[in-house]
């Protein structure tokens, strides 16, 4: 087996494969992000494609607004948020049925709750 490599080919200048190893591809390399196989781009961009929202959509920031709740809320779902009358909440959508999804900035959790039990909180 080691007769197949050449002791020359490793030894010959360290040097130069380095360089041209290194550094060219790596600047090719970054160039090269948005040519992603189709199993990629399916693993990259899960939510886009759930969500049904343009890719180009997606690169958008999403606003973020704190709200300050008004009275508590105990969760009906597991999906849902604990809220305690002053709590703060970064609320990251708001769904048109009336509730919001956000962090509780008190428990760190992430969860849905009603929007009109929430005030807008002006930092």
């Amino acid at each position: 087996r080691s007769s197949d490599l050449s002791p020359v080919m490793i030894s010959d200048s360290p040097v130069n494969a380095l360089n041209s190893n290194s550094i060219v591809p790596s600047h090719h390399s970054l160039r090269a992000g948005p040519e992603l196989t189709e199993s990629e781009k399916s693993y990259v961009q899960p939510q886009a494609q759930q969500r049904g929202e343009a890719p180009d959509r997606r690169e958008a920031p999403r606003e973020v607004y704190s709200f300050q709740a008004l009275y508590s809320y105990i969760p009906q779902n597991e999906d849902e948020l604990e809220l305690r009358e002053g709590d703060v909440v970064d609320v990251m959508e708001k769904c048109d049925d009336g509730w919001f999804v956000g962090t509780s900035r008190r428990t760190r959790m992430f969860g849905t709750f009603p929007g009109n039990y929430v005030k807008p909180l002006y930092l």
